[in-house]
């Protein structure tokens, strides 16, 4: 129990409940559950590059490595973010995961969700402390699976300001649809690719690492704290009864960040001991 693979959710597979699991296990490319966008809720910008195909990849990618690693263990992050909807984003991906043929004996009981995260600093923070809660130890390494452009988000940002070591980022996606499957010709698809690919960078940038580089934690008044907020309407918080650990300080210091300002919070992070992890 050294290994802990991140697996951080992006939407909701709303097609799992009437079909049942595959008993052959399909490949990350190949039709089946998960490629229908009408499957998934998805947000205006997420249709273009067809977004919900690198989910499923990145669904078989995780389970990849958590197969190849019998010390791993897989949590797959996103909380109830979508009104009117009685599935989690994390258990969602685990219905595609099931639909695929992914879960197996030998991985199934390896396999958590964390049903609360609103972010993708969330992700990471609850994805420890779920670790941690199931397994009494903290992971020696983490694996996080996710979108090639969020890279830098997760190594550079959350990952040094949890002060974690042995991080590998897996970036897969999103694959702009060729020129061919766009039905335009080839000078008019470079434009359309390089726009795309322009406006998803320019997107990252003021939408994220730009507010998570100002605050680290996405504290009560920020920009970052009200996004949280309207992807939370069960209004659930952070999860801090859930996972708080009364021997652990650090990680319950961490738990409580988001609801001081940015300045208390850094105050009291800069007064922490050394980290347990």
């Amino acid at each position: 129990m050294t290994t802990l693979i991140l697996l951080p959710c992006h939407s909701v597979f709303i097609a799992a409940e009437s079909t049942s699991g595959s008993q052959i296990q399909l490949k990350p490319q190949e039709d089946g559950p998960g490629f229908n966008q009408n499957d998934w809720i998805l947000a205006p910008f997420q249709y273009e590059a067809n977004d919900h195909l690198s989910f499923v990849e990145h669904i078989h990618k995780a389970f990849d490595l958590l197969n190849a690693n019998p010390d791993a263990r897989l949590v797959i992050s996103g909380g109830f973010t979508k009104e009117g909807l009685n599935i989690s984003e994390s258990d969602s991906y685990l219905q595609v995961a099931r639909l695929r043929g992914l879960i197996t004996e030998q991985n199934k009981d390896r396999i958590y969700l964390d049903e609360y995260a609103r972010d993708s600093y969330e992700n990471l923070l609850l994805a420890i402390a779920l670790f941690r809660k199931k397994t009494g130890r903290f992971p020696r390494r983490t694996q996080i699976v996710g979108f090639q452009f969020k890279r830098y988000r997760f190594l550079e940002l959350h990952a040094k300001v949890l002060k974690l070591k042995h991080v590998e980022y897996f970036g897969i996606g999103p694959s702009y649809p060729s020129a061919a499957a766009l039905h335009i010709p080839e000078h008019e698809w470079d434009t359309k690719c390089k726009r795309y690919f322009d406006d998803l960078q320019f997107s990252e940038k003021r939408f994220a690492t730009d507010l998570f580089e100002q605050d680290w934690f996405g504290c009560i008044g920020s920009k970052l704290y009200d996004k949280k907020v309207s992807r939370d309407p069960l209004k659930r918080g952070l999860g801090r009864d859930f996972y708080s650990q009364d021997l652990e300080p650090i990680l319950n210091a961490f738990l409580g960040f988001d609801q001081l300002t940015f300045p208390e919070a850094k105050a009291a992070y800069d007064n922490l001991g050394p980290f347990p992890w």
